[in-house]
């Protein structure tokens, strides 16, 4: 048993300081092994950033040159003199859809521009195009040579950026030339008068093919390359795939290219055809152009391969010496180990005489300390046996008084228990009539509820029943100031027909009048007739004006004989007019007595209403005052209810713990049972133990 013992701690030892030393290791050379790939990353990344910002210096220094000649341009005094005379090309059509540009021929102020333009591009080979474009559609071009039909430059994306941001050069996106395929970029600038006023725009075509040249040419590492993309995404150089130049980054298929400009100055992993790769992005402050570093991710994994390997060689060594370390040291440690173990044995044997040598009890190591300890233990343990057994006799009688005491106490309790039961059995009825008392109050609420519901509902009717009878009361003044209008239009038309009545009896009269002359005028004119035929010829013409006058006479008789009769039918219709009106004011009279009537009832409702309102108030506030009350009376009950049920749980309580408080005393009298076997078992095992030397 010793020896299995010595040799599972030996293991477990030895297994410990092996894999703490190892893992110290492994961790330290991993974290070396990390840090040293990290740091040689960085360094990549870094000299690739550097060589970069070089090329992209270099580029920003041509574009400041070609941006100083865009300058050059829009501001000399030349090409500040253009005007309308400048050979516009908008309305002009070629014989074959195209059309000749002749600057240098057209002559004045166009010619010498065009000139201009011509000694400039001798010295600037880079240079292809160089042109301008004025507000009225003029436009010159080096080299002169053909257009499309009707061709606006206005239009055109150069001039229309320039004029829209004056004062700033604007450079477009990188795209081939149509004859050559070569990358090209246009800079643009507006042009101006001595007042201020943009009378047109001056650009200028660059060709990069210095730079794609330039980028096809770095090599950063051994077979990492440059990929350049201009401020809108577009590839202009990739020296592995040429065929995508001129399309947008998204042709690469990287997904984490799709947001470019948010990884400027970072570093990242990617994937290119089914291959991993190192990436590191610049993006340029100046021009927003893109630079994307790529190199393969297993040329950056070669160059830390040979430092892992010394690092792993190193590991090795190092495991080697822990292992022999860790044995010479587990079995210098588990040696006296095994001695203290044997005297732990023998004492736990119950052999409490073992003498533990003195040269064990003097070590200084932790050894001699548990050494030291063991002994100290089994000299207490000892005195412990010695004083259990004496205890042990003093527990035997203590637990037998104790066992009767528990008797008596046992009798009390049961007594306590039943009266406890009782009480909690009378709190409980007590708090069952206070639930029912307030469910009763509960239920007078809801009556009470309804009563005021009720109540409100008569003091709306009697709002309304107010209101509707204050309307009727003023539809009623209504009708009686109608009605007295009415009236008094009926009396004033009364009046008019008895004055009609009263006209048409003077026309007859005056009729009458006119009936006694025409006969009196017909009778004149029959005797005058009569006296002219026997005048003879001398009377013929007396004659006919008697004859004239004798027909007027008889006309005038019939015109009053109908005026008469017309006068005679007015006056029956005057007269029942007269009779209808009299009809008419009885049935006022009558109309304006039921109105009168009618008004004083809605007076009378009024009064009925006002009183029913204000005993409708009454009641409502004898209502709201029983509604109150009842909350009162609520709150009282729920009160008393929580106290009753406060108390019955109370009692329930304390008859539980007298309940508990019986089994526990019972458990008390069966726990002393048991201790008084136990304290006879007690006896027989001290006796067991050797407690005196032999």
């Amino acid at each position: 048993m010793r020896k299995k013992l010595q040799w599972n701690l030996k293991l477990q030892l030895l297994v410990t300081m092996v894999v703490l030393v190892l893992l110290s290791t492994l961790s330290m050379g991993l974290g070396i092994n990390r840090q040293v790939k990290k740091d040689m990353t960085e360094d990549f990344y870094d000299a690739t950033r550097k060589e970069i910002e070089q090329v992209s210096g270099a580029i920003d220094l041509y574009f400041t040159t070609v941006n100083e000649s865009v300058e050059y341009f829009a501001k000399s005094s030349l090409v500040n003199k253009i005007d309308s005379s400048i050979t516009s090309y908008v309305d002009v059509v070629g014989a074959d859809g195209t059309l000749q540009m002749t600057p240098a021929k057209n002559g004045g102020i166009e010619a010498k521009i065009y000139n201009f333009f011509l000694e400039y591009s001798k010295t600037h080979p880079n240079v292809p195009y160089i042109y301008l474009g004025t507000k009225d559609g003029g436009y010159i071009q080096w080299p002169d040579g053909t257009s499309t039909d009707k061709f606006e430059p206005r239009s055109r994306a150069w001039y229309t950026q320039a004029v829209e941001n004056p004062d700033k050069i604007v450079r477009s996106g990188a795209y081939a030339a149509f004859t050559t395929g070569t990358p090209i970029v246009s800079s643009s600038v507006t042009i101006k008068d001595d007042t201020g006023n943009i009378v047109g725009v001056q650009g200028v075509d660059v060709s990069l093919d210095f730079l794609t040249d330039t980028i096809n040419n770095m090599k950063i590492g051994k077979a990492g390359y440059v990929i350049l993309a201009d401020q809108t995404g577009t590839i202009l150089a990739n020296p592995k795939n040429p065929e995508i130049n001129f399309t947008n980054l998204k042709a690469l298929g990287i997904a984490e290219f799709a947001d470019i400009d948010k990884l400027a100055g970072k570093n990242l992993d990617i994937t290119l055809n089914k291959q991993n790769y190192n990436a590191s992005v610049y993006v340029s402050p100046e021009n927003g152009w893109k630079y994307i570093a790529i190199m393969d991710e297993s040329e950056v994994a070669e160059s830390v391969n040979a430092i892992q390997n010394i690092i792993f060689l190193i590991m090795a060594v190092i495991a080697v010496v822990a292992i022999g370390v860790a044995l010479y040291l587990a079995g210098a440690i588990t040696k006296p180990l095994n001695a203290a173990v044997q005297y732990l044995q023998q004492i736990g044997s119950g052999d409490l005489a073992v003498d533990i040598p003195q040269s064990m009890l003097n070590k200084r190591s932790e050894v001699g300390t548990m050494v030291r300890a063991i002994d100290a233990m089994k000299q207490d343990i000892q005195n412990m046996i010695g004083g259990i057994s004496t205890s042990g006799q003093i527990v035997s009688q203590s637990a037998d008084k104790l066992t009767d005491s528990m008797d008596q106490t046992q009798n009390a309790s049961s007594l306590i228990t039943e009266s406890i039961i009782q009480l909690a059995s009378a709190s409980s009825d007590e708090a069952n009539n206070v639930m029912e008392g307030s469910e009763k109050v509960e239920q007078l609420g809801g009556a009470i509820d309804q009563v005021t519901a009720s109540a409100q509902e008569i003091l709306d009717l009697a709002r309304r029943t107010a209101e509707l009878n204050q309307r009727g009361i003023v539809i009623v003044q209504e009708l009686v100031g109608k009605f007295n209008s009415t009236q008094r239009a009926s009396e004033e038309t009364a009046q008019a027909i008895n004055h009609v009545s009263g006209s048409t009896s003077e026309i007859s009269g005056i009729l009458g009048t006119i009936l006694e002359i025409s006969g009196q005028t017909n009778l004149l004119a029959l005797n005058a007739s009569i006296e002219a035929s026997r005048a003879g010829e001398h009377g013929r013409g007396f004659s006919v004006v008697a004859a004239e006058i004798r027909k007027l006479a008889e006309q005038s008789a019939s015109a009053a004989n109908n005026i008469s009769h017309i006068i005679s039918t007015v006056k029956n219709q005057v007269g029942a007019a007269v009779q209808a009106m009299g009809t008419s004011r009885e049935l006022f009279i009558d109309q304006e007595t039921a109105v009168r009537e009618t008004e004083s009832i809605f007076n009378d409702i009024m009064v009925s209403v006002n009183s029913q309102m204000e005993m409708t108030n009454q009641v409502d506030d004898q209502v709201q005052l029983m509604v109150e009350k009842r909350h009162e009376l609520t709150d009282i009950f729920t009160s008393i209810s929580a106290i009753t049920e406060e108390n019955a749980a109370i009692t329930q309580e304390v008859s539980a713990a007298a309940e508990e408080q019986l089994a526990t005393i019972d458990d008390i009298a069966g726990y002393l049972t048991q201790l008084q076997g136990l304290s006879k078992d007690l006896e027989d095992n001290i006796k067991k133990f050797n407690i005196h030397n032999q």
